[in-house]
């Protein structure tokens, strides 16, 4: 899907926009605006981008998910090739690794909580500046 991005200074200016777009065919959920002014927004019933998709839970928690998953590979293959089941079994291990799994995506959701999505964070400037 193609996207268009439009930087403005005026919520007027992007309700005019979205208008227009409306016009063309374009459904309301397909446009959001991305600003800080959430209260400017709402004023102008203008579509916000959601607070989940401002940060980049998604995507991090997916990246720390996969280093989770060869994490618990790494412990299940020491666990294999140790011999260490032989003497204490496998429960563990198994256990180890959910333990791995669990925390590396947690925590990887905990970094992205704190970054911007990756696919606004060109628009960073714009929007200290007070752009929508």
């Amino acid at each position: 899907m193609r996207r268009y991005y439009f930087i403005s200074d005026e919520l007027n200016d992007l309700s005019l926009i979205e208008r227009e777009l409306e016009g063309h065919g374009m459904t309301r959920p397909q446009i959001h605006v991305l600003s800080l002014d959430d209260d400017g927004l709402a004023h102008h019933h203008l579509n916000d981008v959601a607070p989940l998709f401002r940060k980049d839970v998604i995507r991090a928690t997916a990246v720390a998910g996969i280093f989770g998953f060869l994490s618990a590979v790494l412990v299940m293959s020491f666990a294999v090739f140790s011999g260490a089941t032989a003497s204490i079994g496998w429960i563990p291990f198994v256990m180890l690794v959910f333990v791995v799994m669990g925390l590396i995506t947690w925590e990887g959701g905990m970094w992205g909580i704190q970054q911007p999505n990756s696919r606004f964070r060109r628009f960073q400037k714009a929007l200290a500046e007070g752009k929508h």
